[in-house]
């Protein structure tokens, strides 16, 4: 009877397994021993190599470079580590990826390619923003970055334009003898060198605006609300929108509330969006949205409310979607996340980078890539 009873048990759990394992990207059933070559490069932060002198929230930057022109391997001394208590980690070997395998390019998060795929702009100690070429490996530190406690960029495609989000605000009518310390996150362009700063928005409270990102031909700025405006002000609510460089002409894309839009890219045409959104289950899924002709479609089959998605990007042909896929916290909190590759009608999606596990704090867990770019 007992052996009866275990074995019903032992059927049970391989039957939820399998449930758990439906659906999403199937994160724990492929594991490829190398990525997936694609055209381009691409970039990502990822804590797959942590550190074995200081294990705090690791963080590494590694690139894929399917070029043969490019050095297989270039060391260079750094030797300042991150205090951040979310991303700290130490400082060792700047590596570069290509033709598939992975190697480090790179000590920061954020990563973010130049448009022609020359440079990879990232944060580093102090919240200053590192500017590396990745024919050269010659690297500029933006020295005035730090001062603005940078998080969220993205450089124009004319290569020489900054949008950045900060909470060092210039100004804010919301700032009132009634609220002296008033203080929101906004959007500011300059140039690289620092010397033209401008305040582009003035939020009336915590939207939670971020990820601002060019449209191709330089014109539009595209950045999410993810949180309600504190105000009435119908105009910042959760969503998508788009704004001038000069701070005018704000934008709401018509996208259905319900699908709680976030996460989002623009197509190499301007054309298109790309986004994470919620379908009628609160599943994660990966949609496209024509600005054209204002039509939603979903690319993803998500089966599971466990899997997450996040970071979606068009390729740089226009082709693909790259995004980031991995499980939630629930319930295992040792999870993370790998990157996966998917065609513009949702077929073919497969697995980008390698499936790891490592230790960390005395535990093992599972590897996390995350904030991916794409450039030719």
């Amino acid at each position: 009877m007992r052996r009866n009873v275990f074995v019903i048990f032992l059927i049970i759990i391989v039957l939820s397994i399998g449930v758990i394992q439906e659906g999403g990207c199937a994160l724990f059933e492929r594991k490829p021993e190398e990525p997936l070559i694609l055209p381009g490069k691409i970039v990502f932060q990822s804590d797959r190599q942590p550190s074995s002198v200081y294990q705090k929230q690791d963080k590494r930057l590694f690139s894929i470079a399917p070029s043969p022109d490019h050095p297989k391997s270039i060391k260079a001394p750094v030797d300042t580590f991150f205090s951040d208590a979310m991303e700290a980690t130490q400082s060792q070997t700047i590596y570069l990826l290509e033709n598939g395998a992975m190697v480090k390019v790179a000590e920061g998060v954020l990563p973010r390619l130049t448009h022609n795929g020359g440079k990879v702009i990232y944060r580093g100690e102090n919240y200053t923003l590192h500017v590396l070429d990745l024919a050269t490996q010659k690297e500029e530190i933006l020295e005035w970055s730090g001062q603005y406690t940078t998080d969220f960029f993205d450089l124009a495609p004319n290569g020489k334009t900054l949008v950045f989000r900060s909470d060092k605000l210039h100004y804010s009518k919301y700032r009132t003898d009634a609220h002296p310390n008033f203080k929101t996150a906004n959007f500011f362009i300059t140039s690289l060198d620092g010397s033209d700063i401008k305040q582009i928005t003035d939020f009336p409270g915590n939207t939670g605006a971020g990820d601002p990102q060019w449209s191709p031909d330089g014109t539009r700025i595209l950045f999410v609300v993810r949180l309600s405006s504190e105000s009435d002000d119908e105009d910042l609510k959760r969503g998508l929108y788009t704004i001038a460089p000069d701070g005018s002409n704000l934008k709401k894309f018509p996208i259905p509330r319900e699908l709680n839009p976030w996460y989002a890219g623009w197509s190499p045409k301007g054309d298109k969006i790309v986004f994470v959104g919620k379908d009628s289950l609160e599943r994660d899924q990966i949609y496209l949205f024509d600005i054209k002709t204002e039509v939603v479609t979903q690319l993803t089959k998500n089966e599971q409310r466990r899997w997450f998605y996040a970071d979606p990007l068009f390729s740089p042909f226009g082709t693909q979607i790259l995004f980031e896929c991995g499980r939630k916290k629930i319930p295992n909190p040792h999870v993370g996340s790998v990157l996966f590759v998917i065609n513009l009608d949702g077929t073919d999606e497969r697995q980008v980078t390698p499936y790891v596990k490592i230790k960390k704090y005395g535990r093992t867990r599972w590897g996390t890539d995350i904030y991916p770019d794409w450039a030719p």
